[in-house]
């Protein structure tokens, strides 16, 4: 947990810094010839993983955006927040622990596993007349997933329960993509995201009388696609 903190230090410095820009008039180029927008946003997408603790994880949600001033052409920072709920499928959490379970009594004990993100971005874009905006954003944030219990057989018979602790994690995130004007009010945009948990999932059996010790599943990363259609306020 204190290897954590120290990591996450610099990380949090740099997005106060990068904040405290983002809401000063000198951010952004053509200040006098620019409005403060505010957007709402409602997204979707599916992230990647190897398997741990997924292979696939589909998410929707909502985002909220504000720039301070955007200008008719240039650069210029916002800052905001989006609200995911992921859905996933949590692979055989009994091959954490080492126990082999018998497919012919029963098949794989998959957990269902929900997790709801809140990420604060801060977002640097930049407008071209006539063309796809495009941007990037670093984000900040904590997901809580939550596991519940799965049932099996092992190859000996004995049946197991598996409970997983998944905790709060620390995430981090990185956004590039495009965004399209598609009415003065309304605009579709799609991205890359790259995002790393700080994760400490506790993995363990409550049924057997000889249970294998607790296992953990540790920091993993995820990759996907979202798309997004934004209301301007």
């Amino acid at each position: 947990m204190k290897k954590m903190k120290k990591t996450l230090a610099p990380i949090v410095s740099i997005y106060a810094i990068g904040l405290a820009l983002a809401i000063s008039p000198l951010a952004t180029a053509n200040a006098q010839e620019a409005e403060s927008q505010f957007d709402i946003g409602f997204r979707g997408g599916v992230s990647l993983a190897d398997s741990v603790p997924a292979n696939d994880i589909p998410y929707y949600g909502l985002l909220l955006r504000y720039a301070p001033s955007v200008p008719t052409a240039g650069k210029y920072w916002a800052f905001g927040l989006k609200f995911d709920a992921q859905i996933l499928d949590y692979e055989e959490p009994h091959k954490r622990a080492g126990i082999t379970q018998d497919y012919t009594v029963s098949s794989a004990a998959d957990s269902k596993t929900t997790s709801n993100n809140i990420i604060l971005f801060l977002e640097r874009e930049t407008v071209k007349a006539d063309k796809a905006n495009r941007f990037m954003r670093f984000g900040l944030g904590t997901a809580s997933p939550e596991t519940p219990p799965t049932m099996g057989t092992d190859i000996n018979g004995n049946e197991f329960t598996m409970v997983t602790d998944a905790g709060t994690e620390t995430i981090i995130q990185f956004d590039a993509g495009v965004k399209k004007e598609i009415s003065d009010r309304m605009s579709f945009e799609t991205a890359f995201e790259l995002t790393h948990h700080f994760a400490d999932w506790k993995v363990m059996e409550t049924q057997q009388e000889n249970s294998p010790p607790a296992r953990s599943i540790n920091d993993y990363s995820t990759y996907g696609i979202s798309l997004t259609l934004t209301y301007h306020m």
